[in-house]
């Protein structure tokens, strides 16, 4: 197996589980020793999957505190900008239409 499939298993392992609530916002994850173990790595695989989490926004890595889950980001597409005036007159011509 090689070492990009490796990052990538682990990339995808630590992501299945924050989405699966075993991390929560806030919550570290385990050191990077402790992964090395539990994936049975180098820590050059290890840091590029935890690297590759944080570009996304799902880790912060913070030196000396370690790699924590970040809240999910609330991304909405802003298609159009209305003031409150185009709005109420909005509101007003789809109320008066319906009645």
């Amino acid at each position: 197996m090689s070492a990009s499939t490796l990052y990538a298993e682990i990339e995808e392992a630590l992501a299945a589980e924050i989405a699966q609530g075993e991390y929560s916002p806030g919550d570290q994850l385990p050191t990077e020793d402790e992964l090395l173990q539990r994936f049975q790595v180098n820590r050059i695989t290890v840091s590029r999957a935890i690297q590759n989490l944080v570009g996304p926004g799902l880790l912060e890595i913070r030196r000396g505190l370690g790699t924590s889950v970040l809240s999910p980001r609330i991304e909405a597409e802003l298609t159009k900008l209305t003031g409150f005036v185009e709005e109420a007159a909005f509101l007003v011509t789809a109320f008066s239409s319906d009645h």
